[in-house]
Formats: C-alpha cells, structure tokens, sequence
C-alpha cells in the first residue's frame, strides 16, 4: 500500500472534465469523501463498495443513470449522500442498509417514489425530495 491510498481523506474532482474514476479507487481506504460532482462522470465503478470509511458521497449533477446497484454499499458509515440533479430514476432497496445516513438528497433527478426501505433510515435529519 502507497502513502496516498493510505493518507489521503478527501477526494474532491468536482467540476473537472475527468470521465471516470479508476477501478483502483477502491484501495483508498481512507478517504472519508468523495466529491464526483459536476463530472461528465457516467458510471462509478464497483470498487466504490470497497470504501469502507466514505462518510460523504456526493454525485450530484452528473450524467449517471444507475447508482448503488451492484456496488455492495450497505455501509453504516455513510452519513451524506448527494445524488441530486442525476438522472436517477430510482432508488434500490439497499438504500435502508445506510443506518447513519443523516442528509440524503434526491432533488432534481427522475425519481418518482422512495422505496419503503427508506423508514429504515433511523439517523435520516435532511431529505431533500425537490
């Protein structure tokens, strides 16, 4: 393991032009956030499953149609997720396996119904629907 997959917390390529992330990201065990925002960004890799300190992910604004399907992200640690201005047209069920989410925005994306998984989401302070 290299010093920046070791060290580095906060990853922040918001408003750049970078088209994808690196499978790789996945070995940044100690990034807290991770900012993809306002990227031509359309697919996050798997390996995002493997953050297992991500506390902030925020994907907002980006040409993404799917998102936590397949990721394994059933994570109690994230506690924002941003996924506002997507085009995300639903949210899977796992979502209720993020028991310390507190901020989940949804507003301005395609979706049309909150699963019922969403009562789950006992720490949830701020959602942001519109």
């Amino acid at each position: 393991m290299d010093l920046v997959s070791h060290f580095l917390i906060e990853l922040d390529v918001s408003s750049t032009l970078i088209e994808e992330l690196p499978s790789s990201i996945g070995d940044l065990t100690s990034l807290i956030t991770l900012d993809v925002s306002s990227t031509p960004i359309k697919e996050l890799p798997s390996s995002i499953g493997s953050l297992t300190s991500l506390t902030t992910l925020r994907v907002s604004r980006i040409p993404i149609k799917n998102f936590l399907h397949g990721f394994g992200i059933s994570r109690s640690s994230l506690i924002e997720l941003d996924v506002s201005s997507t085009l995300i047209e639903e949210l899977p069920s796992s979502i209720g396996d993020l028991t310390s989410l507190t901020t989940l925005d949804v507003s301005s994306t395609p979706i049309k119904e909150l699963p019922s998984s969403i009562g789950s989401l006992t720490s949830l302070t701020t959602l942001r629907v519109v």
